[in-house]
This record gives C-alpha cells, structure tokens and sequence, in this order.
C-alpha cells in the first residue's frame, strides 16, 4: 500500500522515500502535512499541507536552483497565491530522532477532545498508561489525494487536523489503509514530558524567492503541465487573461 511505505519502520529509509517521491510523473499528485512552529516555537504550530514536491533540473547555463527539491504551500483560488519552499532534508527522517512517541488510542484521544472543546494537545501520559501506545513518524507525512481539499491553503492547528482530515479517513472506513496518516495527527496532538510542543514540530520549510529561471521552470514544467491551454493561450495575440484553478 502506498501509506505503508512513511509507517516509521527502518525499511524504507529517508533517501529511498525522496528518491520514489521524485520519480512519480509530475502528473502524479503528491501532498504531505507538517507540522510547522509558527514565529514563536514555544507554541504548537500549525499543520501546513506541502504539495507538488520537484526538483530542479541542472542547467545549462548553472543557476543557484539547480538540484533544489522544492514544493508549493497554498492554493491558487479566492486570491490566494502559492508559495515555493525548499523541501525540508530532515522531511522523511523519523520524528523525535527516532524516538518512541506515547499517544493516545484513537478512541482515547476521540474522548479526550470531546470532554473539553477548548482542549488543543493532549499529553503527557505515563508509561503504559491505559488508552495509550507507543509509535514511530516522520517529520513529514504522505496525504492521499482524495484529502488533500480538507487541508489545500488551510493552516490548521493539530485538533483541527485531526478533526478535519481523521474524520473523513474514518468515516470512509480507511482506517487501515491510512494508519501511518492517523498515526501521525495523534502524534501531532501530543506532549511528550517535558515538552512545550508535539515532538513531530518542525522547522518551517524555507520559502523561497521566485527568480526569472525558477518562474520558468515552474511555468513549463508545472503550470503548463497541468493547464496545456495555457501554453497555446500565450502564443496568441491578445489572448485574454487565462484564470487557473486548483489541479486538485
């Protein structure tokens, strides 16, 4: 299953999950969530959705993007723009250097958020404690595309998330299929002792400054890719405007 491959095992290992990430067809759509600080990162971030992961071809002549893996944040509908950032290089590392996380069953955590609407993290619990086990994440976490909506040009807090995107995986019965994903929004909900924030909070990816030769690579290889009229709409003389929307 493709979930299972980001399950915090050692098979698949940081550099194996990169590699099969770049060679999907940029028609494939990716998206992963991260859990992001936010300016201050003494509070607990926000999830942030990571979506059409490329790399940069080398070029001729060399330009400073040249090998750069990078993705888009955000969506291109109600004013919005999209955002290029840096692919994270500790995104498919396990979270918390490896580390076992204690969280809460799904049941658990279900009736921990019930009993209090204004609770956003749970946590921390003792070792054993009942209605908990222990896991393994990443710092990064695939989302398959028939969810990305729920999570397109949102920054939501853990709760949210866990609401949002771990409702509709279990009201579509796909709790199997997606475990590594649910496993990842109860970790995001989750202190450990001693701890301000979730242990899967990271760094948020570095944006990046839209140049001549990187606006062209995401023009051609990117938006053409997805709106090909587009492509023959800017040959036109005084073609209109084109409005894109979201290839999602």
């Amino acid at each position: 299953m493709l979930m299972a491959q980001y399950a915090g095992g050692p098979a698949n290992t940081p550099e194996r999950l990169l590699t099969r990430m770049l060679a999907y067809s940029p028609s494939t759509p990716q998206a992963f969530i991260m859990l992001e600080e936010r300016q201050d990162p003494t509070l607990v971030g926000r999830v942030t959705l990571m979506h059409r992961p490329t790399k940069f071809p080398v070029s001729v002549p060399p330009t400073p993007w040249d090998e750069t893996v990078m993705a888009f944040e955000g969506d291109v509908l109600g004013g919005q723009t999209c955002t290029v950032v840096e692919w994270p290089a500790t995104a498919f590392r396990l979270a918390a250097n490896g580390a076992a996380i204690q969280v809460p069953t799904l049941a658990n955590l279900d009736a921990l958020f019930d009993g209090d609407p204004l609770l956003e993290t749970v946590g921390p619990f003792v070792a054993n404690e009942v209605g908990t086990e222990i896991i393994r994440t990443r710092n990064v976490m695939c989302v398959p595309p028939r969810y990305v909506p729920i999570l397109l040009g949102q920054m939501l807090s853990p709760r949210e998330a866990y609401t949002r995107l771990g409702g509709a995986i279990r009201a579509d019965g796909f709790e199997g299929d997606c475990a590594p994903l649910l496993a990842y929004l109860r970790a995001a909900c989750t202190l450990q002792t001693a701890q301000l924030v979730p242990s899967i909070q990271c760094t948020a990816a570095p944006v990046l400054r839209v140049d001549p030769p990187l606006f062209t690579h995401i023009r051609d290889s990117l938006i053409h890719r997805d709106f090909p009229r587009l492509r023959a709409r800017a040959s036109e003389p005084r073609a209109r405007p084109a409005r894109c929307s979201s290839h999602w």
